[in-house]
Formats: C-alpha cells, sequence, structure tokens
C-alpha cells in the first residue's frame, strides 16, 4: 500500500506508531511515539497535508499483515527517508530490506 494523501495515511498511523514502538524495545533507543506528542505531530502533518501531493506513506504486507511501514516525504524531485518501521518478530526475514527496494522503486 503506497498513500500520499492524508485521508489514507491516517488511519494507517496507530498501526505504524505500535510497531515501530515494539520494534525499538530490540534497541537501546525509545521510539519517540511512546510521546503522545509526536503521534499527534504525525497525524497533524498527515491530516493538514493531505492534498500537498508531498507525503509518502508505504505500508508492506506480507500473509495478510503488514511487516514494514514507512512515513516519508518527497518533494521538488528528492525522496526523504524519514520513519521507517518493520516488525520484531521476522528480523531474521529481512523486512527492512524489502521495503526499502519498495521506496526505491517508487522513488
Amino acid at each position: 500500500m503506497k498513500a500520499t494523501h492524508g485521508g489514507a495515511i491516517v488511519p494507517e498511523l496507530d498501526g505504524f506508531f505500535a510497531q515501530h514502538v515494539e520494534r525499538c524495545t530490540a534497541t537501546p533507543y525509545e521510539s519517540p511515539f511512546e510521546n503522545e506528542r509526536h503521534r499527534a505531530f504525525h497525524r497533524r502533518l498527515a491530516r493538514q497535508n493531505a492534498d500537498a501531493g508531498w507525503l509518502r506513506f508505504t505500508r508492506v504486507d506480507w500473509d495478510g499483515a503488514p511487516i514494514a511501514y514507512h512515513f516519508g516525504m518527497s518533494f521538488g524531485g528528492s525522496f526523504l527517508w524519514y520513519k521507517p518501521s518493520s516488525e520484531l518478530s521476522l528480523a531474521r526475514r529481512s523486512r527492512g530490506e524489502v521495503l526499502l527496494r519498495q521506496l526505491v522503486i517508487a522513488a
């Protein structure tokens, strides 16, 4: 799933936030999405720029479930890699590389 319109992105954000928080439990870093202010910022960004055309939200599914997400932007011919996330339980399955491939194709 690839979305550029805030109306399609906003419903996906809770899954993205939850996956990012879980992924960070395997690192020494805390997910910014543990903080409601960060979640609210991303929701607001998607809503307020819904029609701008530069938001890029990607979800990669496998067996009917999301295994990776990316919240980024594309503007003036440049693609911005911003916030990725991937399913922690599939770490040995290169889910991040699958996401990256999809983003390179889209860029």
